[in-house]
């Protein structure tokens, strides 16, 4: 299952005050939760996030997104 493509301008307010704190609180409890991948994932989204808007970007952006929603699914299903 895919995740929806990213459609939220990096300039936006609802970048800032929607997904980038997500981040956070994923990387917060996935690390206290004793996870690797995800806090590591969630580094990178937020170094991705931080550079300037391109397709290559967004490619990458997307691709750490559904990562990043595989992973959950697979610690909440209790695979991981």
């Amino acid at each position: 299952m895919a995740t929806t493509p990213l459609r939220i301008d990096p300039g936006s307010p609802s970048w800032t005050t929607l997904v980038r704190p997500s981040w956070r609180v994923i990387r917060t409890q996935s690390a206290g939760q004793g996870r690797r991948e995800m806090p590591r994932l969630c580094d990178e989204l937020t170094n991705w996030a931080k550079a300037s808007p391109s397709p290559q970007q967004v490619d990458i952006l997307q691709d750490g997104f559904e990562r990043l929603y595989k992973l959950w699914s697979a610690a909440k299903s209790g695979l991981l």
